[in-house]
C-alpha cells in the first residue's frame, strides 16, 4: 500500500484569527478575498515521516524559502 509521508495543512486557525483580529481593531474589510500562503503561515506540511530523506526535506525547506522571498513567482492562489 502507499505510504504517507506528510500531509497538506490549511491553517484554518491562522485565517480565522487573523480575520478576528482585523474585526476588533477596525480593519476588517467585507466583500473581499483574504489569501492565506506560506508568506503568512496559512498553508503548510503536517508532520513529516521519518521515512523521508532529510535531504528531501531540506531540499523542501529552500522551496518554501524561495517562494516565501518571491524568487519563485506566479504560484496559483486559485483551484480551477
Amino acid at each position: 500500500g502507499a505510504q504517507v509521508l506528510t500531509s497538506a495543512m490549511k491553517r484554518v486557525d491562522i485565517s480565522v484569527y487573523a480575520t478576528i483580529k482585523r474585526v476588533l481593531d477596525g480593519t476588517f474589510v467585507g466583500g473581499t478575498n483574504a489569501v492565506f500562503s506560506l508568506s503568512n503561515n496559512g498553508v503548510g506540511l503536517g508532520k513529516i515521516s521519518p521515512k523521508v530523506p532529510r535531504s528531501d526535506v531540506r531540499k523542501l525547506q529552500q522551496i518554501a524559502k524561495a517562494v516565501v522571498s518571491g524568487k519563485i513567482k506566479n504560484i496559483p492562489t486559485t483551484v480551477s
